[in-house]
């Protein structure tokens, strides 16, 4: 049995457009760097005043820092997983 090139395949084949061969990180990669620090800032204010000030903090402040903090580390390693 032979077997078939698949050179004459790839000539059938639309060429991808370069967003698509980029990926998503190296096309929006500088606005995940933006967002990461948008999120970041906020929970890190919410979490720091939480610490600070125990007594009066609630757990809707807690809650909101903590998310916005993770959110943003989620971000980070996804960006770093990409760029491999």
């Amino acid at each position: 049995m032979a077997i078939e090139s698949a050179s004459p395949h790839r000539s059938l084949r639309r060429p991808r457009s370069l967003r698509v061969r980029g990926g998503i990180a190296r096309t929006f990669g500088p606005l995940f760097v933006v967002l990461v620090f948008v999120l970041l800032l906020p929970g890190a204010v919410f979490l720091y005043d939480a610490v600070a000030h125990p007594l009066t903090a609630d757990a809707g402040q807690v809650l909101i820092g903590s998310i916005c903090v993770a959110f943003s580390v989620l971000l980070v390693f996804f960006l770093l997983r990409d760029r491999r």
